[in-house]
């Protein structure tokens, strides 16, 4: 369901996969893990992206923060948790119908139990 406020469109209903669960993950904290085969292309997860006012400093969100156009961002469900990689299995892209919804997509098939990835940046390390 679509709903029309001013000159903006917001979606009632977000997609979201029920081929993933959060586990603890191997390397640090919890990750998103694919509880059956995904295809390449498959929309994982539709999330809210939320603009970041806090100042840059060590608090609870410092860690969960996307750089945005000009301000950071904070992108709520399961985008938080996912893995970094510099081979990923999967990314998130601006849904450019809605404003503020990221779609998690995988960019080829995540086999079962395998954890879904994307990447930080270049100089994150793993």
């Amino acid at each position: 369901m679509i709903k029309n406020i001013g000159n903006k469109l917001y979606k009632y209903s977000l997609i979201k996969s029920n081929s993933i669960e959060i586990r603890k993950a191997k390397y640090l904290g919890y990750g998103v893990f694919a509880t059956k085969d995904i295809d390449e292309g498959t929309v994982i997860e539709e999330c809210v992206v939320a603009k970041d006012i806090l100042p840059r400093t060590n608090h609870a969100l410092s860690n969960y923060r996307f750089a945005g156009e000009g301000h950071d961002v904070i992108i709520l469900g399961n985008a938080s948790v996912l893995g970094h990689s510099k081979t990923p299995n999967c990314h998130i892209v601006q849904n450019m119908d809605y404003e503020r919804v990221v779609r998690i997509v995988a960019l080829r098939r995540i086999l079962t139990n395998e954890e879904l990835t994307h990447t930080y940046n270049d100089e994150y390390e793993t």
